[in-house]
């Protein structure tokens, strides 16, 4: 693998950070990254379409095209209540995209995100867990702790890197 000198991410979600440094650490060597603080366009997406939107403009805040620009974001698709991460890599003019696995919302937290709220907000208003809330952790509380957040944030940029390891099939 070539050595890459840049990553930027466009979050400061800590989570979302140690995910990007994981997967491009996995690749390579010699990995500078950086964390740019953008404007996100939506707190919370709604469909596939809308999240990918959501994580492109996230890159497209950031002009250099010698870096991996990475957007991650966190999108429910409404008509199914499943959750998913999807993520937009960006290298010059080339973009890859990801997505994690999906899973399903419970419903009583779907039918509060359906008043207006947050994910977040909604599962602690149904779950009255503290700790689920402030680490934004539904999967993990769902899994019993077999999957974490970071666990899918990952598997989307693994995901998004398919198309740079593969020029040729792109």
């Amino acid at each position: 693998m070539e050595k890459i000198h840049r990553v930027i991410i466009t979050s400061e979600n800590k989570l979302k950070i140690e995910a990007v440094k994981k997967v491009f650490s996995d690749y390579f060597s010699d990995v500078n990254f950086s964390v740019i603080k953008v404007d996100g366009k939506k707190n919370q997406p709604f469909g596939f379409d809308e999240t990918i939107d959501c994580a492109l403009h996230r890159c497209n805040q950031v002009d250099d095209k010698d870096a991996f620009i990475v957007g991650l974001e966190s999108g429910i698709i409404k008509d199914h209540n499943l959750a998913l991460n999807l993520c937009v890599i960006k290298k010059g003019d080339k973009i890859g995209i990801g997505s994690s696995p999906g899973f399903l919302i419970p419903s009583k937290i779907m039918d509060e995100v359906k008043k207006g709220k947050e994910l977040a907000e909604a599962v602690y208003e149904v779950l009255k867990d503290e700790k689920v809330f402030r680490e934004r952790n539904l999967i993990s509380y769902l899994t019993k702790g077999k999957i974490s957040r970071g666990d899918l944030a990952e598997a989307a940029v693994y995901m998004a890197l398919l198309s740079f390891f593969n020029p040729e099939n792109f």
